[in-house]
Protein backbone atom coordinates (compact mmCIF):
# COMPACT_ATOMS: atom_id res chain seq x y z
CA UNK A 1 0.00 0.00 0.00
CA UNK A 2 3.09 2.61 0.97
CA UNK A 3 4.40 1.83 -2.49
CA UNK A 4 1.13 2.87 -3.87
CA UNK A 5 1.30 6.49 -1.88
CA UNK A 6 4.72 6.72 -3.06
CA UNK A 7 3.84 6.34 -6.65
CA UNK A 8 1.22 8.69 -6.33
CA UNK A 9 2.70 11.45 -4.52
CA UNK A 10 5.21 10.85 -7.29
CA UNK A 11 2.62 11.53 -10.14
CA UNK A 12 1.40 14.26 -8.60
CA UNK A 13 4.97 16.34 -8.65
CA UNK A 14 5.52 15.55 -12.09
CA UNK A 15 2.15 16.58 -13.03
CA UNK A 16 3.03 19.89 -11.52
CA UNK A 17 6.36 20.53 -12.65
CA UNK A 18 4.95 19.64 -16.11
CA UNK A 19 2.52 22.07 -15.53
CA UNK A 20 4.30 24.89 -14.36
CA UNK A 21 7.10 24.08 -17.27
CA UNK A 22 3.91 24.05 -20.19
CA UNK A 23 2.44 27.18 -18.32
CA UNK A 24 6.39 29.37 -18.67
CA UNK A 25 6.63 28.12 -22.06
CA UNK A 26 3.41 29.51 -23.35
CA UNK A 27 4.65 32.76 -21.47
CA UNK A 28 7.62 33.32 -22.71
CA UNK A 29 6.42 32.11 -26.54
CA UNK A 30 3.44 34.80 -25.94
CA UNK A 31 5.93 37.59 -25.19
CA UNK A 32 8.20 36.81 -28.04
CA UNK A 33 4.81 37.26 -30.61
CA UNK A 34 4.31 40.46 -28.77
CA UNK A 35 7.60 41.82 -29.19
CA UNK A 36 7.67 40.27 -33.07
CA UNK A 37 4.28 42.08 -34.04
CA UNK A 38 5.85 45.01 -32.27
CA UNK A 39 8.66 45.31 -34.15
CA UNK A 40 6.85 44.46 -37.47
CA UNK A 41 4.13 46.95 -36.60
CA UNK A 42 5.04 50.03 -38.33
CA UNK A 43 7.41 51.02 -41.24
CA UNK A 44 10.05 51.75 -38.73
CA UNK A 45 13.44 49.53 -38.94
CA UNK A 46 15.09 48.29 -35.80
CA UNK A 47 18.42 47.57 -35.79
CA UNK A 48 20.96 45.77 -33.27
CA UNK A 49 24.58 45.33 -33.37
CA UNK A 50 26.43 41.61 -34.35
CA UNK A 51 28.66 41.20 -31.46
CA UNK A 52 31.58 39.64 -33.46
CA UNK A 53 31.63 41.12 -36.95
CA UNK A 54 30.02 44.42 -35.91
CA UNK A 55 27.44 44.35 -39.30
CA UNK A 56 23.68 45.63 -38.22
CA UNK A 57 20.99 43.48 -38.38
CA UNK A 58 17.33 44.58 -39.55
CA UNK A 59 15.24 43.02 -36.74
CA UNK A 60 12.02 43.03 -38.68
CA UNK A 61 13.88 40.94 -41.46
CA UNK A 62 14.65 38.06 -39.14
CA UNK A 63 12.91 35.62 -36.82
CA UNK A 64 13.42 35.49 -33.13
CA UNK A 65 14.14 32.37 -31.58
CA UNK A 66 13.64 31.28 -28.12
CA UNK A 67 15.92 29.64 -26.23
CA UNK A 68 15.94 29.10 -22.16
CA UNK A 69 19.62 28.90 -21.34
CA UNK A 70 20.44 26.80 -18.12
CA UNK A 71 21.83 28.20 -15.02
CA UNK A 72 25.54 27.51 -14.92
CA UNK A 73 26.41 26.73 -11.56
Amino acid sequence: MSELYAALIALAVAVVGYLISYFGNKRLRDKVSTLEEFINSDDTEYYIECPNCKSKIVLNKVKILVEKQKNKE
